[in-house]
């Protein structure tokens, strides 16, 4: 298969094409990032797409500075939502699938119980809503699948376990937040995930690592991960709340994602988030 991933740099992007390079299917990838085409430009996009001509069109470029999106907005927007837009308009016109990478931070966090697919959006946040119109974009495509998935970390950016990781070998203290609750994803394991959905479906569907936890017992877990490898000095591990942290954009209290979809596409779900932070620091 012709395949063309957007954000082909990113954290996700670089996983991604990683499995599907090895996949014996022995897919075609066009691999692009903004040097290569800026998703902002639709004259770019179409160009870049009528090139390539992709049977599928995987987008994962995004704007991802959730705090900095607060004080532009306007980027947030051109990329998210305008460049989702672009992407989608390209892929119809050349007749390619597409699916469009999105985030639990569409979703306000006011529930007790797991967000399923059919569950209503409402942001609180400029990065969640410009995600959420890129969504929409998306779904004007024919023939589209929205992938929505959560608390990203990998080898290719910077990531929560490696900022734990780094203020633990400094002897700490630490202080995380403990009233968010969300699935922390390994991008590996995402990009397996992805790759199981090449054949088909639309819609939403919610692909995350298994379980939940607070951002606190993330890094409890990082650190005891990292301590069955290698000595770390005595760290001091506190709890703190989101409005002692002081974040310029407000986050969901809890976004954790189900899917009620993946069984009807006869795919599992993504290995439990615990298993996936012993395979992701044993690597």
């Amino acid at each position: 298969m012709r395949i063309t991933i957007t954000g082909a740099a990113g954290m996700l992007g670089r996983d991604l094409a990683a499995v599907l390079s090895s996949s014996p299917q022995q897919h075609q990838l066009h691999l692009i990032d903004i040097q290569e085409c800026d998703i902002t430009g639709r004259g770019q996009v179409r160009a870049c797409l009528e090139a390539a001509r992709p049977q599928l069109v995987i987008h994962a470029a995004a704007y991802t500075n959730v705090d900095g999106a607060e004080s532009d907005a306007e980027s947030a927007l051109r990329v998210n939502a305008e460049g989702a837009r672009n992407v989608a308009l390209a892929a119809a016109e050349i007749g390619a699938r597409l699916i469009y990478i999105s985030t639990d931070y569409v979703f306000d966090g006011c529930r007790d119980r797991p967000y399923v697919e059919d569950d209503r959006p409402n942001p609180l946040n400029v990065y969640g809503r410009s995600k959420w119109l890129g969504e929409c974009a998306a779904g004007e495509h024919p023939d589209s699948l929205v992938v929505r998935t959560a608390w990203l970390y990998g080898r290719h950016g910077r990531h929560f376990p490696g900022a734990i990781l780094e203020q633990a070998r400094q002897g700490g203290p630490l202080r995380v937040v403990n009233d968010q609750t969300g699935c922390p994803t390994w991008t590996r394991d995402l990009a397996q995930g992805l790759a199981g959905l090449l054949g088909g479906g639309r819609g939403t569907l919610h692909l995350a690592g298994g379980g939940s936890c607070t951002w606190y017992g993330f890094a409890l877990a990082v650190l005891e991960e990292v301590g069955k490898r290698e000595p770390l000095p005595p760290v001091a591990v506190e709890p703190m709340s989101t409005a002692e942290l002081g974040r310029a954009a407000p986050r969901p209290r809890y976004s954790v994602l189900e899917s009620n979809r993946l069984a009807e596409l006869g795919l599992a779900p993504l290995p439990h988030w615990r298993d996936a932070l012993g395979r992701f620091f044993s690597e």
